[in-house]
């Protein structure tokens, strides 16, 4: 159980690189996966012991501006990386009302579903017009990374289905920590508690999401009759695989480092 949520997450990490990748080479940053994931893998570490995820993004600038890279470039990938993961959430969220034990428990879920799907196809319409507002805020604002507008449509909907990807994997090694918990949730119901969750320890206000995390599970599955002990037993299972897979990372972290020299 905790070995496949492990794996899964560790996977997720790889499929998060390759999005990362995808809008960076859409703005003109040429890098291997070879690079990225251990680099990705090394920001996640350094996350765990601060709040938020910026110390991680810091990581990711640094490493990647010290292959020569431009930081306008390197910060718009970033910013896009952590909105793509976002948008992937919400859409992800809105797909809750499939699962039927949410339809009848939860009376706000058809709402949220509209909500949440309204903003994710509002999201997928950007192609359609955000170069010409990028383009005006790049003329107006000196400060404005003009690498915005560079992004290419392809590299759009490819790091959104890479996204959509990781959240449901993610659900999916919930859900197989659950059963190893015996809860007896549907796996339908982690599309909607996962990225609930995931939402709420996106505000940086703790260690890591600590605590935040926590309540989360408890409040989400306590909606479908879940007791609390259990939820927090699983909430405390799938953050100690996460929390591993950033361990990982401090593993890969001194290599990095080492190739980093050797190509300076």
């Amino acid at each position: 159980m905790w070995f496949a949520a492990f794996a899964l997450f560790l996977f997720v990490q790889f499929l998060s690189s390759l999005r990362w990748k995808i809008l960076a080479e859409s703005l003109g940053i040429k890098e291997g996966l070879s690079f990225l994931f251990p680099c990705a893998l090394s920001a996640n570490f350094f996350s765990l012991f601060l709040p938020g995820t910026v110390t991680g993004d810091v990581i990711k600038l640094l490493y990647l501006g010290r292959r020569g890279h431009g930081k306008a470039g390197i910060a718009a990938s970033i910013l896009l990386d952590r909105v793509f993961g976002l948008f992937s959430l919400v859409v992800i969220l809105g797909l809750s009302p499939v699962d039927p034990v949410l339809r009848s428990r939860v009376p706000f879920m058809s709402h949220l579903a509209v909500v949440c799907l309204s903003l994710g196809a509002l999201f997928l319409t950007l192609p359609l017009w955000w170069e010409r507002v990028f383009r005006l805020l790049s003329s107006r604002f000196s400060f404005y990374p003009r690498e915005f507008v560079t992004l290419k449509t392809t590299g759009f909907f490819a790091a959104f289905a890479v996204s959509l990807s990781c959240q449901v994997i993610s659900a999916g090694a919930h859900y197989i920590i659950s059963l190893g918990l015996g809860l007896g949730v549907t796996p339908c119901f982690f599309v909607f508690a996962v990225p609930a969750v995931g939402i709420l320890t996106a505000v940086p206000v703790s260690l890591h999401g600590i605590g935040i995390r926590e309540g989360g599970f408890v409040w989400a599955l306590g909606l479908v009759g879940i007791e609390p002990e259990k939820a927090l037993a699983l909430s405390i299972t799938a953050y100690s695989a996460a929390f591993v897979v950033g361990l990982c990372g401090g593993v890969v972290y001194p290599f990095l480092r080492a190739s980093r020299t050797s190509n300076d």
